[in-house]
């Protein structure tokens, strides 16, 4: 009977090792995903010209007087 309960206490702790181990891939690769795309986006935004004149359309109705 100890054996089954010890088998059982082991299965238990492989199924937890391997749940922590998965988390800790999935944080590494989010981390490793967020730092190369914050460059990127600022190699995109320094690359942006900022207008300075707003050209607005001039708007000619003629029926409304």
């Amino acid at each position: 009977m100890r054996r089954l309960s010890q088998r059982h206490t082991s299965t238990k702790l492989v199924i937890l090792i391997c749940f922590a181990g998965l988390l800790a891939i999935a944080l590494v690769a989010d981390l490793l995903w967020a730092s190369s795309s914050s460059s990127a986006y600022q190699y995109i935004a320094s690359n942006w010209q900022q207008q300075s004149d707003i050209i607005v359309p001039k708007f000619n109705d003629s029926s409304v007087k």
